[in-house]
Formats: structure tokens, sequence, C-alpha cells
């Protein structure tokens, strides 16, 4: 319910008063009250100026005891208004300027350039008061108590709070934390299986390879060292040192081309193994054995085998110990930006929650 009205108002040399009621109003903030609305919906314009003034004699300079307080002038949508310069806060926490409008060849409105927070407080009227002064000064402490904190009991006889305080607990965070990898995993799980019997599907076909050569080596090894025995028989040199010497240089040739085929192929699959465990880390490597290489014996046409296994390719602990790999530190972080989400819904849940409730002003 408002006390006064424009018509009743009076701007008297920058201090507002009730012509009716004789009141004056220090700041803003005792102003809105009386009108019944905030401080930034004061309608300046409609209060009338009662402006004394009068021309001294040409030949009398006033005494700075005498003199006039200092005037200024502020503009704000279209309307222009003369005051003590000790009201200049006052204006400037209602949004006006003292740069005047361009002129109307250039533009059609004037807006003032926002006036930039000294202060994060949540309501812009009382951003743009605390703009307006020295916190320290004996100034700013008068506009505390005389508009500031007026304008804080207000909005809490509204029923609002000023500045909730939400806090998000670890125990909350952990949780968010936990939803998101709930959300987030089972996409990069699923990658990961697929990548991991990629890999061991080539794993599979190579070593499958790689045994189907050393048999093609074996029969043709076999071929040919009856081939020799044929031809030392026909000429009469079976057991002659010629013949031995042969065979020892031909299960040589064919022992290397097997240890060949074996390196290359395992060095191709070391490759693929490190580019897995670039983009999935070294744990989720899988290992992958195979049967150790044959033995050619000279003059044997069979090659000789073992049970034994080998790593078809090797694995470095000081490599690949708590390596990280690119998928998983996009896991990780995919999963840190949907907790930072979840964390801000559910602040800004609370935050309207605390808004709907009122509670008692410490200052």
């Amino acid at each position: 319910m408002s006390i006064t009205n424009y018509p009743n108002l009076r701007n008297k040399n920058g201090t507002i008063y009730d012509k009716a009621t004789g009141k004056q109003y220090a700041n803003p903030a005792q102003l809105a009250t009386d009108l019944g609305i905030s401080p930034d919906k004061i309608n300046w314009g409609a209060i009338a100026n009662e402006t004394i003034t009068s021309a001294p004699p040409v030949s009398y300079t006033p005494s700075a005891a005498s003199s006039p307080a200092p005037q200024m002038t502020f503009y704000k949508d279209g309307k222009i208004a003369t005051v003590n310069a000790s009201q200049a806060q006052y204006y400037l926490a209602a949004g006006y300027s003292t740069t005047p409008p361009a002129p109307a060849s250039t533009t059609t409105s004037y807006t003032p350039a926002p006036v930039a927070p000294k202060f994060d407080t949540g309501d812009k009227v009382v951003e743009e008061l605390l703009a307006t002064g020295d916190e320290n000064s004996e100034a700013f402490a008068k506009m505390w108590s005389e508009g500031i904190k007026p304008y804080f009991d207000m909005l809490v006889q509204q029923g609002k709070i000023i500045n909730p305080q939400v806090d998000i607990s670890e125990e909350q965070a952990a949780q968010f934390l936990s939803q998101a990898q709930k959300e987030i995993s089972p996409y990069y799980d699923t990658q990961m299986k697929l990548a991991r019997e990629g890999l061991l599907r080539i794993a599979g076909y190579t070593s499958d390879e790689i045994a189907q050569q050393e048999a093609q080596l074996e029969r043709g090894y076999g071929r040919e060292l009856r081939g020799m025995g044929e031809t030392a028989a026909e000429s009469g040199m079976a057991l002659s040192g010629g013949r031995q010497l042969s065979e020892q240089e031909l299960a040589q040739s064919t022992q290397e081309t097997i240890d060949q085929n074996r390196k290359l192929a395992e060095y191709n699959m070391g490759s693929q193994a490190r580019q897995f465990a670039g983009e999935w880390g070294g744990e989720a490597l899988p290992a992958y054995s195979y049967g150790a290489a044959p033995k050619v014996q000279a003059g044997v046409s069979q090659f000789g085998r073992s049970l034994d296994t080998k790593p078809f390719y090797n694995i470095s602990d000081s490599v690949y110990q708590g390596l990280v790999g690119s998928k998983q530190y996009e896991q990780k972080t995919a999963e840190n930006l949907r907790q930072s989400e979840l964390i801000g819904a559910e602040r800004t849940r609370l935050e309207n929650d605390a808004l709907k409730k009122a509670r008692t002003l410490s200052l």
C-alpha cells in the first residue's frame, strides 16, 4: 500500500519531500517503500522540481560557506533531472547517467551503459547501489544503513531469501559421479569389447596363417630332403659328407625362414597391441600366446615340435603398467562433464526451493 504519490512529491534542490506531509526522503529505498514499489521502478521525471534560485549581483562573489550545493544533471529514457551532487549516487543507482543522449538525427533512443557490479549479490538493484561508492567510506556506510539494508529488509518481509546458501556435499558429488558413470560407461565398455575382440581375431588369424606357412615349409623340406637322398643314391654317395653338408644347409635355411616369418608376425601384432593399449590402456590389453617355433633337424623330414607356448606380442610392464588410453581419458572427461551437469541441476533445484521459503536475514 502506497503512503505517498507523485503529485505530492517535490524535488527541492535535490531533496525529495512530500509537500502534503512534509516528509523528506534521504534515499531511493525510503521513497520506494512509501510509493509501494522497488527503487528501480521510481519515475523520477514525474517528480516536479521546486528549485529556488537567485541571481547574485555581478560585483558579488559568494563565499564558500554561502555557495549553493554543486548541481549535477542526469539523463534516463528522455528524462532530465538536475539535483545536488550529494544525491548523485541515488540517481546512478536508479539507472540515470550523466552522459546526455545522442542527437535525434543519429539515434532514436538512448540506453545508458550498464554499471559493472562490484559485488555478486544476486540482486541487480543492490549490485548497482554497491557499485556507486567506496565500501570503506562513511558515505558508503550511510548508504548501507539508510538505503541497502532497508531494501534487504523489504525483500525479507516479502518472503524472499537473500543469497540462499546451497552446498553440495562430497557424498552427493560422489553419488552424482556414480550416476554419471552408469550413464556413460556402457557405451565405452561396448566399444572396448569390440576393439578387444578385433585384436584377438587378428592374433588368431595371424597364428593360423603362421601354422599353415610352417606346414607348407615342412612338406617342401621333406620333398627336397628325399630328392637329395635319391640323387646321392644314384651317384653312389648316399653316405657321403657332401650329402650331409647339403642337408645341414637345407635345414639351416628352412629354420631361418620359419624364424623370420614369426619375427615379422610378432612385430605386426606388437603394433596392433600398442595401438589398442594407446586407446584403451595397458590393463585392458589381452594376452595372447601361440605355439613355440618348430625345430628343423638335418636329414629328418618332419619338424620337431613341443607343447611350449610363447607370447604373440611382448608386453613391457614399464610401458603399459598404469597407462591411460585416449578412449579412457575421453570416457573420464565425459563422466566428469555429466557429473557437473547433475550437480548444477541439483544446485538450481535447491536454490529455487530455498527462494520459496522465508528466513531471517543475518547481516
